[in-house]
């Protein structure tokens, strides 16, 4: 403002803001939708695969899987999910099943396809899946 210039105060005053466990279950939850929709479509959403990829690097902080389990998680799971989704455990649900392996490799070859997005390297679809099955069980 000394040098004349005028700025605008754009801060998201009152506006809650998610922390990495929250986001964690709605990662969760996006992935079973949009698996589900892409299944019984068979249309390709190109942004889906970013899905797992964020669920990994969530996976990768000390404070979500402390959050896994909790009575929070649970709650918050059972205000995103809906009544359908919370019938299948996620150790379950096909979106994180993988046995079918030419669906596991249709999407290894996707994910390999959107390489670029990742400034920081991208892991491989198998290193996601193995973070997130490992702790599915929790899940």
């Amino acid at each position: 403002m000394d040098a004349g210039v005028e700025i605008a105060d754009n801060r998201a005053i009152g506006i809650k803001c998610y922390n990495p466990e929250y986001t964690f279950v709605e990662k969760l939850q996006a992935i079973i939708r949009k698996f589900a929709q892409e299944q019984e479509s068979k249309v390709i959403n190109q942004n889906f695969l970013r899905q797992y990829y964020d669920v990994y690097e969530l996976h990768g902080n000390q404070a979500v899987i402390n959050f896994i389990g909790t009575e929070k998680y649970e709650a918050h799971k059972v205000r995103r999910f809906n009544t359908k989704e919370l019938e299948t455990p996620l150790s379950e649900n096909a979106a994180f099943d993988f046995s079918d392996n030419g669906l596991l490799q249709i999407f290894k070859e996707r994910f390999l396809q959107t390489k670029a997005l990742y400034y920081n390297g991208q892991p491989t679809f198998e290193e996601i899946i193995g973070r997130i099955k490992s702790y599915l069980h929790r899940m």
